[in-house]
């Protein structure tokens, strides 16, 4: 503490009273952590000998700081920072990745459903952004956040800037030292390549983004890769395209990538293959694979079945209706937001991973060999 002063000191201004300068380094050290809630500030006598203050000086630097809240008198014990009391707004921060800039997007529209059920529930507020907009007054605004649709890498960098005390719940993706809500990607990897192998498929192909792999779904292709072993199915190389995509771009159209992924492997032998069927990063790339291989008169499903990611309604609307690996969108909405206000009301954050069943949403685009 001897130093703290010291540095108060060199730093009055000109006219400046002292007890302020004090004050203010104190207050500094306390709002940036420097000093803690419970730890012990310096007795009068201390500070008086510190500073070479008068002990009106030392009552006013208390006082002061006192009255905002920053520092408690315990008796017999002395003065110690102040447990900061929390005052809630009411209002809930969901932190989405640039893609839920579009709201025409299902996978996002699901998610946001399931948080405003919840958030509704509870009788709080949702303020909606994106990682491109956080910044500390969004955090002064909100009781807690819901993380979702980013890397690890840009979840820990959103949670550096963050205030230690606030809530937060990862949704998607899986962060060490907090709650996450996940839903089982290797499971789903499993479904779908258990579902082509029930009906005849052997030789089944994957293609995915290196993207997908960085929000957690590499479950996916662990689960792919598992079914078709414990089949005793050997996987030809040729047989899995995983490519690098710039699917953090809110311009990002999954649509137009599942078409050029599909037209490029035409291009680069895919008849060769021999492969019946295909398992597809999501649903809106593989109606982009749908259409590419109608364009080259393959009849989807009766020559290539294919498989999705997501489940939403979207499947519905095409020909043939998409069978999908339905991922609970709405239940995980729902469960973080659940986790997030039991944080808020209790004051205490936990680390543990929630993990929601995948299932098999049936359509036409599967058939039998």
């Amino acid at each position: 503490m001897t130093t703290t002063l010291e540095s108060a000191k060199k730093n009055i201004e000109p006219g400046q009273p002292k007890y302020e300068a004090v004050a203010e380094r104190l207050r500094t050290q306390i709002e940036s952590h420097e000093l803690r809630p419970g730890d012990r500030l310096p007795t009068y006598a201390e500070l008086r000998a510190q500073f070479g203050a008068t002990a009106t000086t030392v009552e006013r630097i208390y006082g002061l700081l006192e009255q905002e809240g920053l520092v408690e008198r315990q008796p017999r014990r002395g003065l110690f920072v102040a447990e900061r009391k929390r005052v809630l707004t009411g209002n809930i921060g969901l932190v989405g990745s640039p893609l839920f800039q579009n709201q025409q997007d299902s996978f996002y529209i699901n998610i946001n459903h399931g948080v405003q059920s919840a958030v509704s529930q509870y009788g709080r507020r949702l303020l909606l952004t994106t990682n491109y907009d956080v910044d500390r007054p969004l955090f002064e605004m909100v009781d807690g956040l819901l993380l979702s649709g980013h890397s690890v890498e840009t979840n820990q960098h959103i949670l550096q800037e963050a205030p230690a005390h606030l809530g937060r719940v990862s949704m998607f993706t899986s962060m060490p030292g907090m709650t996450c809500v996940v839903a089982d990607e290797y499971r789903g990897g499993k479904l779908a390549v258990e579902h082509l192998i029930n009906n005849g498929h052997r030789r089944i192909a994957c293609l995915m983004s290196q993207a997908a792999e960085s929000l957690g779904h590499v479950g996916r292709l662990t689960g792919y890769y598992n079914a078709m072993q414990e089949a005793g199915i050997a996987i030809d190389s040729r047989w899995k395209r995983v490519i690098p995509s710039d699917g953090l771009n809110p311009q990002f159209n999954h649509l137009s990538w599942g078409r050029q992924q599909m037209q490029d492997w035409l291009d680069q032998g895919w008849r060769e293959l021999g492969c019946t069927a295909l398992v597809v990063q999501n649903d809106k790339m593989a109606i982009g694979v749908m259409q590419v291989l109608n364009e080259a008169k393959i009849n989807v499903p009766h020559e290539v079945s294919v498989i999705g990611f997501d489940g939403t309604e979207l499947c519905e609307h095409v020909v043939p209706k998409l069978t999908s690996i339905r991922l609970p969108l709405f239940e995980v909405g729902v469960k973080a937001t659940d986790l997030l206000i039991q944080q808020i009301e209790g004051g205490k954050q936990e680390e543990q991973v929630v993990v929601l069943p995948a299932t098999l949403r049936v359509g036409d685009s599967v058939a039998a060999i």
